[in-house]
């Protein structure tokens, strides 16, 4: 295949106007400009991540750089921290204006962008309201995040949007939320992004397992981030301790854990080979999706595909990974 077909399943972008209302904001969360960190997300108190104000801005730079840089087509562009739920009675506003944004990028950079739609989580009926406005600018799936004020997404009150997405037959993303154990990584001085994010992934998906929502809702194509954290390397443990923990803390489902891990799309941002290879072994060529999380610092989004193509895989995994499987959940010809 042509490298420059390949689609980038998890990037951001952030809109200026976005990062101006965090500037000029007082409380949590905020952006600060740190004279050693440069622009800083700050939410619950700690550093949630950093803003480059032109790889994360600049969508005129980014097509550009993406295609020549990386072999990157497609941009499957979604909102990162901080989601709009965390702004009260504003937060319906903001994710209308973002998702109106999102929608005009699809507009004028026909086939360079790709748009998952975010919502206001804090309020279910006005995020029901804003799948349906959203879904009818023509955005391509469902940006969701993994817990909204601690309280993680499986919960049934959240159900709702589920059904609602799996109707329309929309992809969900889900990327990390600021994590609950925030307090914890600052006490020991451990960056949010290196261990915070891979945390939240694993708990999220795991409680979503094992809380029986995939059975609930079969048909949903959800989408991991960070190569799913910890889960493809402990996968044997999660059946293990299903069987021996399962019944104590009140579990019941229809299949082990391990069967619908493997209906859930990860995305291979990590640029270690034996890990990438850990992932396709345990869920297939079929699960994984190309990503690089541009333009937040972990990782080397020149390195994404290069890393796919020097995999020992045959040609037609290869292009499952860098754009066929993308192309299928997205719905593209």
């Amino acid at each position: 295949m042509e490298n420059a077909s390949a689609i980038d399943i998890h990037t951001h972008v952030y809109p200026k106007e976005y990062l101006k209302y965090l500037e000029e904001r007082t409380e949590y969360p905020k952006l600060v400009r740190d004279p050693i960190g440069g622009p800083v997300i700050w939410d619950s108190g700690v550093r949630a991540g950093h803003v480059d104000e032109k790889g994360h801005v600049d969508v005129d730079y980014r097509v550009d750089f993406m295609a020549k840089d990386c072999h990157i087509g497609i941009q499957a562009v979604s909102l990162t921290v901080p989601g709009t739920y965390e702004f009260g009675n504003e937060s319906t506003k903001w994710a209308k204006w973002i998702n109106d944004y999102y929608a005009s990028l699809n507009e004028k950079y026909k086939g360079a962008y790709a748009c998952f739609m975010t919502l206001p989580l804090n309020d279910i009926g006005a995020s029901l309201d804003e799948i349906d406005r959203a879904h009818g600018l023509g955005l391509n799936g469902v940006g969701l995040f993994t817990n909204v004020a601690g309280t993680y997404l499986d919960d049934p009150k959240f159900h709702p949007i589920f059904e609602r997405v799996s109707k329309l037959g929309l992809p969900v993303f889900v990327h990390p939320a600021t994590p609950v154990v925030s307090d914890f990584l600052a006490k020991y001085k451990i960056p949010v992004p290196l261990w915070g994010y891979t945390y939240e992934t694993t708990i999220f998906f795991t409680r979503l397992v094992w809380n029986g929502v995939l059975d609930k809702f079969p048909n949903l194509n959800f989408i991991a981030t960070h190569l799913g954290g910890f889960i493809p390397y402990q996968f044997e443990r999660i059946d293990y301790a299903f069987r021996g923990y399962g019944k104590e803390f009140g579990y019941a489902l229809g299949h082990p854990p391990s069967y619908y891990f493997r209906k859930i799309f990860y995305d291979a941002v990590n640029f270690h080979k034996p890990a990438v290879m850990e992932a396709i072994m345990t869920f297939g060529a079929d699960r994984i999706l190309l990503g690089t999380d541009y333009a937040h610092r972990v990782g080397d989004p020149k390195r994404a595909v290069p890393n796919i193509m020097e995999l020992p895989l045959a040609e037609d995994d290869k292009e499952k990974i860098l754009s066929g499987n993308a192309r299928k959940i997205l719905k593209m010809a």
